[in-house]
This record gives C-alpha cells, sequence and structure tokens, in this order.
C-alpha cells in the first residue's frame, strides 16, 4: 500500500508571525497574518486532514479511519472513533519563555467515544532555538537539551498558587504532562521565535494504545514537513512563487514586524468602460497605490496593547465612476478619495487594547478599510473582489467613507458592541482637524451577533445612526427648481440597517477557502438622506475549482430607493428620476501569489428613466508588495 500525505491546516494564532514560511519556505495562504502552527495530521469534528495526492485524494483523515482502520492503522483502535493523535509543527512568539498549552491531568481518564474533547497532552521535539537578541547575555540552551527537554524540574512552575517543584531531576524524554495548569519555562531564554513538533492526544486514555506509532508520526511529519538543513525550498523561478513581489521587503519584513513594524503594499489597475448603454463607449485606464503601516506599541519599547495604524492611498489616471448615467460608483476604489487626477490622502489613528475583550481607536479613520474588516464574503475595498460601492461600502446618507472620531468596540460571548462617535462631514482629502464637529456629531452603534445554522458559522450585524447634522428637506417638491426660494432644511437624520453573512461551505483543510451570502437591507429618514431605503444580497468565495485556492468569485445584486421628495423634485426639472438596481459578477484569477488579475462585468438600470441599460466592463490587475 503507498503512503498517504496530508495536506497542511494552517492556523492563524495572535501570538504567531511568518516563521514557518521564512525558515523552512512554506507557502501560506494569506501574506502578513500571524500563522503560529501548521496542523499536518488531525482529526477533529471541524478541523480535518485531507489525502492531498494519489488514488486517495480529497478524502479525509477521518474517512480512512472510519473506512479503512485496521488494514491502514492496524488493530486495537476500533474504540476510538476518530483518529487520536494531532501533529502540528508551531512556532510561537513568546518573550516571557516558552509556554505549553494547558492540558490535563495524566490521571484523567477521557472516555473513548468522547469526540469533543479538546484538552490535550503533549509531547514536544524541539528542532530549531535562537537566543533573544536583546539578552545576549544569557546562555542559551543546547540544541541537545532543548530537543530532549532535559532542564531541572525547578525551573518549571504553575501559575497557579500550587508550591513550586523543588526536586532537581531532569524531565525524560516525551515526559508526562504535568498536570492541570499552565507550565512556564524560566531557565536560560530562548527566542521569541522557535520551531517545535507537538503530538497532541485528544483522548488520554489512547496514550499507551497509541504510543507504539508516535515515533513513526513525528519523524513523519518533521521529515515532511521540515527536511534537510531546514532551508526553504528553492525554485527554477522563484519569484513567482514569492507571497509577494518583493519577498517581503527583499527579506526585512520579519525583523521589522519583530520590532513591532508592519508594512505592506499593493498596486491595482484598472481598465474599464461602457460596453452597451447610453454614453460614451470609451474605455479609460486608471490606477490606486495602497500602502499601509501598523505599528505595534509593544514591541516599539512604548506599551502593551498600543497601536498606531495609517492607510495612504494614491489615485491616478482616469475613471468615469458613474458610467452610463448611473448616479451610484461603479469603481469605488477609483471614486476614493477622487478621480480623474491624481490625489492622496491619508488615514491615521491610534488604537488601545483594553484587556481582552475592547478596544479604542480614534483618529481620521478610512471607513471603507472598517466595513472590509469586518466582512469576508462582501467588501474587499474595490481592489480584489466587488467593485461597486453598494458591495463594498453600502451607501448610507450617514456615514463618510472618511470620518475623524473615536471606535470603541467590546467583545463579549453573545456579541461584539461597537459605538463610533464621529464628525459627520467627510474628512476626504483634510485633516478634520481645523474646524471638526462644527457641523454636529453622528453617533453610529452596531450589535453583532455570531450564528451557526447547520454547523456553518455566519453572523448577524444591526445597526443605527443619528446624526445631529441639517440637510436640505425633500419635502418641497420644487426645491430644484431654479425661481425655487432657498430649499427648506430640517435638523437631523438617520438611518438602520441589518446585515449578514453565513459561510455555506468551508474547506476542513484550509479554513480560508469558503464560500457564503451575504445581505443588507437599510431604511433612512429619505430627508435630507437622499437614500429611502436599499436592499442588497450575493454569493462570493474563494474559487471551487481543484487547484484554484487563491482564485475569487462573486455575484451579487442591489436595489437603491431614492427618496420620493428628490425624485419628485428631479422630475419637475426635466429629468425622469426612477430607483438605481443592478448586478455584478467577478472573477479574481490568481496569475501568482502576488499577481491577481481579475475580470468585472457590471448591468445596471441608471436612475433616469430616459437611459439604457449599462453594462460596464472592466479588467483589474492588482500586485501585492
Amino acid at each position: 500500500m503507498e503512503s498517504l500525505t496530508f495536506a497542511p491546516l494552517y492556523m492563524e494564532r495572535v501570538w504567531g508571525e511568518r516563521e514557518l514560511e521564512r525558515v523552512y519556505g512554506r507557502s501560506l495562504p494569506t501574506p502578513d497574518r500571524p500563522y503560529g502552527e501548521s496542523w499536518e495530521i488531525v482529526d477533529r469534528e471541524n478541523e480535518q486532514s485531507v489525502v492531498d495526492q494519489g488514488p486517495l485524494g480529497g478524502t479525509t483523515l477521518h474517512e480512512r479511519w472510519t473506512h479503512r482502520r485496521e488494514e491502514i492503522f492496524g488493530s486495537r483502535y476500533e474504540k476510538h472513533q476518530r483518529f487520536p493523535i494531532l501533529i502540528n509543527p508551531f512556532s510561537p512568539a513568546f518573550r516571557s519563555g516558552l509556554r505549553l498549552l494547558q492540558r490535563p491531568s495524566p490521571q484523567k481518564q477521557i472516555p473513548s467515544n468522547n469526540t469533543k474533547f479538546l484538552g490535550k497532552a503533549d509531547r514536544i521535539v524541539f528542532f530549531r532555538a535562537e537566543e533573544f537578541p536583546n539578552e545576549s547575555h544569557r546562555k542559551p540552551l543546547s540544541l541537545a537539551q532543548i530537543r530532549r527537554l532535559e532542564v531541572p524540574v525547578s525551573s518549571f512552575h504553575r501559575n497557579t498558587a500550587l508550591p513550586k517543584h523543588r526536586n532537581t531531576s531532569t524531565v525524560p524524554p516525551f515526559s508526562p504532562p504535568f498536570g492541570p495548569a499552565y507550565v512556564s519555562y524560566n531557565g536560560p531564554h530562548l527566542k521569541s521565535k522557535f520551531l517545535a513538533v507537538s503530538s497532541v492526544f485528544h483522548e488520554s486514555n489512547a496514550i499507551d494504545r497509541m504510543k507504539t506509532i508516535l515515533p513513526q508520526l513525528l519523524c513523519l511529519a518533521a521529515s515532511a514537513a521540515f527536511a534537510g538543513d531546514a532551508t526553504p525550498a528553492k525554485s527554477d523561478h522563484p519569484t513567482l512563487y514569492r507571497e509577494t513581489l518583493t519577498d517581503d521587503w527583499f527579506g526585512a519584513g520579519p525583523a521589522m514586524r519583530d520590532q513591532g513594524i508592519n508594512l505592506s503594499g499593493s498596486l491595482t489597475q484598472f481598465y474599464q468602460g461602457l460596453a452597451s448603454g447610453t454614453g460614451s463607449h470609451a474605455w479609460q485606464y486608471g490606477g490606486k497605490g495602497d500602502l499601509f503601516l501598523r505599528i505595534d506599541g509593544a514591541k516599539l519599547g512604548l506599551w502593551e496593547g498600543f497601536g498606531i495604524h495609517s492607510h495612504l492611498e494614491l489615485n491616478y489616471g482616469q475613471s468615469q465612476t458613474s458610467l452610463g448615467g448611473t448616479f451610484a460608483p461603479n469603481n469605488l476604489a477609483l471614486n476614493f478619495p477622487g478621480a480623474n487626477e491624481t490625489l492622496a490622502d491619508l488615514s491615521l489613528y491610534s488604537s488601545q487594547q483594553l484587556g481582552d475583550s475592547a478596544t479604542v481607536m480614534f483618529g481620521k479613520i478610512n471607513a471603507v478599510d472598517l466595513y472590509a474588516a469586518g466582512r469576508e464574503f462582501s467588501g474587499g475595498r474595490g481592489v480584489d473582489t466587488f467593485q461597486h460601492i453598494e458591495f463594498v461600502g453600502p451607501i448610507s446618507g450617514i456615514t463618510p467613507p472618511m470620518i475623524l472620531g473615536g471606535i470603541i468596540s467590546v467583545k463579549t460571548t453573545p456579541a461584539k458592541f461597537t459605538l463610533m462617535i464621529y464628525d459627520p462631514v467627510s474628512a476626504t482629502m483634510r485633516s478634520g482637524f481645523a474646524d471638526p464637529f462644527a457641523q454636529g456629531v453622528t453617533f453610529n452603534g452596531s450589535v453583532e451577533l455570531a450564528s451557526n445554522f447547520f454547523g456553518k458559522s455566519g453572523k448577524h450585524i444591526f445597526s443605527a445612526a443619528y446624526s445631529t447634522q441639517d440637510g436640505t428637506s425633500f419635502s418641497d417638491p420644487y426645491l430644484l427648481l431654479p425661481t425655487t426660494p432657498p430649499a427648506a432644511r430640517t435638523d437631523d437624520r438617520w438611518y438602520a440597517a441589518y446585515a449578514f453573512e453565513q459561510t455555506l461551505w468551508r474547506d476542513a483543510a484550509n479554513p480560508n477557502k469558503a464560500v457564503g451570502l451575504f445581505g443588507q437591507a437599510s431604511v433612512s429618514d429619505a430627508s435630507p438622506n437622499p437614500v429611502g431605503w436599499s436592499v442588497l444580497g450575493g454569493i462570493s468565495g474563494t474559487s471551487p475549482i481543484p487547484g484554484r485556492e487563491r482564485d475569487k468569485f462573486g455575484i451579487a445584486a442591489f436595489y437603491v430607493g431614492y427618496a420620493g421628495g428628490l425624485k419628485d423634485g428631479l422630475r419637475l426639472a426635466g429629468l425622469p428620476a426612477r430607483d438605481e438596481t443592478g448586478m455584478e459578477v467577478f472573477y479574481n484569477f490568481a496569475v501568482t501569489p502576488w499577481l491577481h488579475v481579475t475580470a468585472d462585468l457590471q448591468a445596471v438600470r441608471p436612475p433616469r428613466a430616459d437611459r439604457d441599460t449599462a453594462f460596464i466592463g472592466g479588467l483589474r490587475a492588482q500586485v501585492l508588495f
């Protein structure tokens, strides 16, 4: 029987960095995310190893364990419903030394039919460790000591009120767990980044049964993942396989992030035009450059939980973002911060983490970025998924694309609560500090609830906003006529919305591969808000085509109901007005990890009744730096 190899399952961890990629040449799913573990062999309800090649390719470890257990694994395991070992090379970043995860006491017996038990009994083999660069006066552990964990037991202590160990015997290789407590190593310091392979037994009473195959499994995982001298694999065309064009800033990225500086950037180019409809059919070329800078205050020597965030945007070239007589911009990326000229704008704000659940932000904040950060199947800032404003940052009439203000977010077990307080005047192309809140203040609150329908994750967001900013009242239908006296003003405005996202499918071997539904319905005062109501929905995600896991696709539709008074006024002015509706479909093709080409097509019924339906085509190319 031929051997089975499994696709790794990379796990994001708050303490993770990019060592699995930098040192061992692993291709991590997403640039600049903190991946701390690579699950090589796992059989859990929501995480599954998948055979990556051969006649059994695409089948899961659990399927092999269930249907061909004795043939592949041998006898004596008939009582175990799941394969009881998880093997995961990991690369944590702790500056306080080595911390092992909480585990059950070796005396605690877990029933073999308990498939949901997530407690762990660990055996750890270290493969690489380095000394702290800023603590070179301390003597590091020798590699032999690290591999065998040959350090005095007196160097270990429980982070509880239990007494510290006093004996000076050494811990033998594959020693049993220390019991139900976190264990810290307080001896000679390791570097903040180290690499180890941990074999985790899901069932404590399975240890004896499985110990005969543990060495073989560890060797298999280690040799497959970290063979040879632990140098990245070479390629005949290395540039094509980089995650970014600059290869993480020419190799300086990890060192920069160690010091608390995280820099990322992209250049997105658009070629777009009217394929059918009323108006010019000349296609236009434009581009957008994005540079993100995130500073970790703790790593920079400031204080824990503090951060600084900035986003520099540069738009250039030409873009008719309201082609065919449409009103809502069909290309938000080129419409914001401005179109048809070279424009640059900068968002800059600070954040402070308060405990484990609360975050406070203040400054000039890009609201389009905020929307993208809170969505998986919509958003995207218009540079890698949808382009139309309704799918990238739906029109609210009350929240500008760039705000000056503050945000507090609190995560609890049932829900996430967010309150935004900001100047109602857009801070686009200005600092916002010259005359802040001169026209009022806006309060915007939301509650996000998680769901798990049919075992698939989802979320539901209820939001409402109120602004003291006054505006033109649409109650007077003659307000747009040139002989009309100045239009009446109304003192405030409000807006409410419900949005959802629902996962339809997620790859157990790679959680970043997923397909889901999204939607939103909103309503407003309709005076002075020009949008009375709107609804949108769609489906998007990573490509279902085998071997195209980096590709993305999406199809969605929207309906914008403009304020009745606004439409009446336009009709009296000789402009036959109606609501605007349309749809968009795109496919994002990953030529390389750092080069993505997107084909985009939109069909929009313009708000002017005398205009034909606009069919807008476009090509987009994005380069990640």
